[in-house]
């Protein structure tokens, strides 16, 4: 409102004026007075609250590397021996496409020892 548009109201008038206007500051004031305390609050975290330590951070620390593994007990086998027979077992076709696959090289996939026993 402008000064001439002040002086015109009579007394009553600007009464409630003036209390209107002192409600709504009074209001913000409150109000800028919360915010305030919501940043001054400090961050929560594990060490002040009841989040888990996992969602915290660890300020300060060095960065640790990777643990090694423990290691097991000692397998035990029966050993190899040398072998009477061997076998070698080669793909004749694909088992996709039924390609013929007997001209073509191939890797030994692994190995396995039979013992038969007598009786």
């Amino acid at each position: 409102m402008t000064e001439e548009a002040l002086r015109q109201l009579d007394k009553e008038d600007l009464i409630r004026l003036f209390l209107n206007y002192q409600e709504r500051m009074e209001a913000r004031v409150r109000e800028l007075e919360q915010r305030i305390e919501e940043l001054m609050r400090p961050e929560k975290t594990s060490e002040n609250s009841s989040k888990p330590p996992s969602s915290g951070f660890k300020a300060n620390r060095p960065q640790r590397g990777r643990k090694e593994r423990k290691k097991g007990r000692v397998g035990k086998s029966r050993k190899r021996v040398k072998a009477d027979v061997v076998i070698e077992c080669h793909v004749a076709e694909c088992a996709d496409c039924g390609a013929d696959l007997r001209g073509v090289p191939q890797r030994l996939l692994g190995s396995s020892q039979v013992v038969e026993c007598r009786q």
